[in-house]
């Protein structure tokens, strides 16, 4: 597989046509419990990746409403386990932080 290509595990590079692609994470803590789930991933500019963060901002606030906390909707290369408040961009934040 080349750099540029996205692949089954990929999230790396870019779409065909050039685009970059972006994975959507949401990480949440709550009670003391936390962890991060990928949404999915789609090329930077997208409408695609607007979906992907609009469901999201669903997700993280109703992670929320039913167990407190904070979550947040970060954007960025990699995968779940790479990107966080360092590596990815802040999109959204919901709840106490």
């Amino acid at each position: 597989m080349e750099m540029d290509e996205v692949g089954a595990v990929g999230r790396f590079g870019k779409y065909p046509g050039g685009a970059v692609a972006l994975t959507v994470v949401v990480e949440f803590e709550s009670g003391g419990e936390g962890g991060a789930f990928e949404v999915g991933t789609a090329p930077e500019g997208s409408p695609e990746l607007g979906r992907l963060v609009s469901g999201a901002r669903d997700e993280a606030d109703a992670l929320v409403e039913d167990g407190g906390g904070w979550t947040a909707v970060r954007i960025g290369f990699g995968d779940v386990e790479s990107i966080d408040c360092e590596s990815g961009r802040t999109v959204y934040v919901a709840g106490e932080g």
